[in-house]
């Protein structure tokens, strides 16, 4: 801001040397000013930028939607039992949650889960 002000304060044709002290006073004031001015701006635009989606290019929208598709169609050839392991904790149930709707240990849901999933993953390619 110093420097500025020099340099605003030295091209400045016919200055007053009795009044340069408060001439850069006055320049070191507004540039602060506009300073902080700027700074508030920016960060509205930064602010109102971070709550727009960034586009997604049409290709992953496209793989997306397919693999969704493909997920759609395996889960629902699963058995009704590994089905319900997966929309629980889909839904957030733990272990010990869905051993107890399903009336057996919160290990063998899991167990039973993970293998049910094993290769589902290698079908959609999911590692």
């Amino acid at each position: 801001m110093v420097q500025e002000a020099l340099l605003r304060a030295a091209s400045h044709p016919g200055l007053d040397l009795s009044r340069a002290k408060s001439y850069l006073s006055k320049i070191v004031v507004n540039l602060v000013t506009d300073l902080h001015r700027r700074s508030a701006k920016e960060d509205q635009l930064r602010a109102h930028a971070s709550l727009v989606p960034s586009p997604q290019e049409d290709s992953e929208l496209v793989e997306d939607r397919d693999l969704a598709r493909q997920a759609t169609q395996l889960v629902a050839r699963m058995a009704p039992e590994l089905r319900a392991i997966l929309m629980l904790r889909r839904d957030g149930a733990t272990w010990k949650q869905v051993g107890k709707i399903l009336g057996e240990p919160p290990t063998k849901a899991e167990m039973r889960y993970r293998r049910a999933m094993r290769p589902l993953r290698q079908q959609l390619c999911i590692c």
